[in-house]
């Protein structure tokens, strides 16, 4: 996950919190032992990172 999100930022791509976190979701779902989250990811950038239990909104999430 870290190794594609370098990739598309190097790329000029914008990843917002949402788009990180759901990629995150969809990278572990392929591990042989994922059994599903036991919270949801925590995808934050400046003033969000603040928040304990931040969970990216696709409406309101900040770029990365």
């Amino acid at each position: 996950w870290l190794a594609w999100l370098e990739h598309k930022i190097q790329q000029g791509y914008d990843i917002t919190e949402h788009e990180a976190a759901r990629r995150l979701t969809e990278y572990r779902r392929q591990n042989k032992h994922y059994w599903g989250l036991a919270s949801e990811n925590i995808s934050a950038n400046r003033p969000n990172a603040a928040l304990p239990h931040y969970s990216p909104t696709k409406s309101g999430a900040r770029m990365i």
